[in-house]
């Protein structure tokens, strides 16, 4: 089976990492109407789903109970359908917790010969932490090359209240590149049409969404001085 992709005005969005930092971004996506948003809420799932969260942000404003549109247990769930974007919002611990070991149902042969590939958003402060994520969404698609963003992440936010309220300071920020395996440190690279396009594109989303974000050709540097910072 050829997948293909979906001719739908409305795109699905999927976040894997519904902590403080997910939900606000979660928020700042669901603001675009062409976007649906699906959060996986493991622990939380029942308050989510029925309750919402809480969001009290100096940036966004205070939102009681709210809710994405729509709120699964696990991947397993989530893997359903195709998806522009899959944005992992979780903790960086490859040796505990590898993102594709976390992401394998949409890493499968089976999910592949459905759909086309999602373009993978690697929000995580973590150095090299893309790597094994880039070479699993290769081996799932082996005839395309991984779309794979990444960005350093500058934002204060925190779940408090039995992890049923988000707190956010004043502001958030993504410094967001195309991730590139192969890049050393005497490289100076730029952003072909292409990438530039497709940077530009989640960029929007982000800024609809009242969100920050600024496009760099080079996010490796970045995130290296995100973790000295």
């Amino acid at each position: 089976m050829t997948p293909t992709a979906t001719s739908s005005a409305i795109e699905d969005v999927l976040l894997v990492g519904f902590g403080a930092v997910g939900v606000i971004y979660a928020l700042i996506l669901s603001k675009n109407p062409s976007i649906k948003v699906t959060v996986i809420a493991r622990g939380n799932y029942e308050k989510v789903s029925t309750k919402g969260i809480d969001i009290k942000s100096k940036k966004h404003g205070d939102i009681p109970g709210w809710k994405p549109d729509r709120v699964v247990k696990s991947l397993q769930e989530a893997a359903d359908r195709q998806y522009k974007y899959v944005l992992i919002t979780t903790k960086a611990l490859p040796d505990i917790s590898p993102t594709p070991k976390i992401l394998a149902p949409l890493l499968t042969a089976e999910y592949a010969g459905k759909y086309l590939s999602p373009t993978f958003v690697v929000l995580q402060n973590g150095l090299g932490v893309e790597r094994d994520l880039y070479v699993a969404v290769r081996s799932a698609w082996p005839n395309s090359e991984p779309r794979l963003l990444s960005a350093a992440v500058y934002i204060q936010a925190n779940l408090v209240g039995g992890r049923d309220v988000v707190e956010q300071g004043p502001f958030d920020q993504l410094v967001c590149g195309v991730y590139r395996p192969n890049l050393e440190v005497t490289d100076n690279p730029q952003n072909t049409p292409e990438e530039a396009e497709r940077l530009e594109e989640f960029a929007r989303l982000i800024r609809t969404g009242n969100g920050d974000i600024e496009i760099v050709p080079d996010v490796q540097r970045k995130k290296f001085a995100k973790n000295l910072w």
